[in-house]
């Protein structure tokens, strides 16, 4: 596997020699009961970490660094490919009225009822939104629980059912016995259903839900709330923001708990922690989740993380930060990154839509013109072609597990797949 250093160095390189000439070429062409004890909120620092100017030169990255972990943010969107974090082999999909899930990395197929998310959803005065037709339950997102295979958890659209659309709430589900019975995660303190803001599971044994009781305290770490279960959901308790289990002690924030109306922003927030969780500080700027997906948070080691996201330029103000940014201190200080540009219109956008990072430490793009999707291999800093015509022209995360990258394909409700290994430039 590349080092990260390598493939800092060689981007600066490019940086460097196109400064220098007007001749590089270029290619043409995403419980059962909840504690009764007062949930305590974590103490929190009030200080939120700054971007740092524009790297000029390359960061004294460690030579070892390997990637750790990549975590993608939400995609309230574009129904992506969950993967079990013990079991590469283990993937679930959100389809029409049901999950699908495969314990052989996608060569068979079983699938998990989702209709009684309905009933279930209407008895709390709702309704399923944007089904197709309404009556049709399918979900957004798969959380797989690592230790209990008849355990899944999701995430549906709801509106309330005398009012309508908007607002559109995020509602966060969960089956103990393969979809036979549906029941809601269970709201911490005094929080409430329309609350509910995502599954995570960091790599460790259990699966944390987070609600986030907006405007309820001034510091917006307070209002973070976690209920956590270790036996595929038959208890739930309350728990803390925790770390992922190796590598710095950083991590997605809430996700937006709902869409107020059309246009509205939806930011999710990326939190950092500089003593194992017991505080947290936001980094700024909050990645945006209206905006083409993936966004994703990179761990090379103990201290060094990376924040990619292609479609940063479109989140509002923050014409000067990169599309990739580098800590060096576990997230409280950035260095910026610039990448080489795909497209070669006229007007030239600081965008990638699709940027992610994979395995080997290359990267994914698209052309923002075309949808076409470039490859940037570290040994050879210039994007090229790819040399494939399957991958998906919606930018989204392509789900990396066993050697694969997976998406989703809404037409035909399945998954596909292509090996990483296969994946290179086009013969021009």
């Amino acid at each position: 596997m590349k080092q990260t250093c390598y493939l800092l160095l060689v981007v600066v390189s490019f940086l460097y020699l196109a400064a220098c000439s007007d001749s590089i070429p270029l290619p043409t062409s995403d419980q059962s009961e909840i504690e009764s004890a007062t949930y305590t909120p974590t103490t929190t620092q009030t200080q939120i970490p700054e971007l740092s100017s524009t790297a000029t030169s390359l960061p004294s990255i460690d030579e070892t660094s390997r990637i750790l972990w990549v975590s993608a943010s939400a995609d309230l969107f574009n129904r992506v490919m969950a993967v079990d974090p013990h079991n590469q082999e283990r993937l679930a999909f959100c389809a029409q009225d049901e999950i699908h899930i495969s314990d052989n990395a996608g060569m068979t197929w079983d699938t998990i009822p989702t209709s009684g998310v309905i009933s279930l959803i209407e008895e709390r005065g709702y309704s399923l939104f944007g089904g197709d037709p309404p009556s049709v339950s399918t979900c957004l997102s798969v959380a797989i629980d690592p230790e209990h295979p008849n355990t899944i958890y999701s995430v549906f659209t709801a509106a309330k059912t005398d009012a309508g659309a908007p607002p559109v709430f995020f509602m966060g589900f969960f089956t103990p016995d393969k979809g036979d019975t549906w029941e809601f995660v269970p709201p911490p303190g005094n929080s409430t259903l329309e609350e509910f803001a995502g599954f995570w599971n960091l790599g460790r044994e259990g699966v944390e839900a987070v609600f986030n009781q907006s405007g309820q305290s001034e510091d917006p770490i307070e209002n973070i709330l976690v209920v956590e279960t270790f036996d595929g959901g038959v208890t739930w308790q309350s728990g803390e923001l925790s770390c992922p289990k190796s590598g710095p002690c950083a991590r997605w924030g809430p996700t937006p708990s709902s869409i107020p109306g059309m246009g509205s922003p939806l930011p999710q927030e990326i939190l950092s922690s500089s003593d194992g969780g017991s505080t947290w500080e936001r980094i700024e700027p909050p990645v945006e989740l209206r905006a083409p997906a993936p966004n994703q948070l990179v761990a090379f080691s103990d201290q060094e993380i990376a924040i990619i996201s292609g479609s940063i330029a479109l989140s509002g103000p923050v014409s000067n930060t990169s599309v990739l940014r580098i800590s060096q201190d576990t997230g409280f200080n950035f260095q910026q990154i610039e990448l080489p540009t795909i497209a070669l219109g006229a007007e030239v956008l600081n965008y990638f839509p699709g940027l992610q990072i994979l395995p080997d430490e290359s990267f994914l793009s698209q052309d923002p013109e075309t949808n076409n999707w470039f490859w940037f291999d570290p040994n050879f800093p210039i994007w090229c072609p790819v040399n494939s015509n399957i991958l998906p022209q919606i930018p989204q995360l392509l789900q990396s597990s066993s050697g694969q990258l997976w998406w989703i394909n809404v037409e035909e409700n399945k998954a596909e797949s292509i090996a990483i290994s296969e994946l290179g430039c086009a013969d021009s």
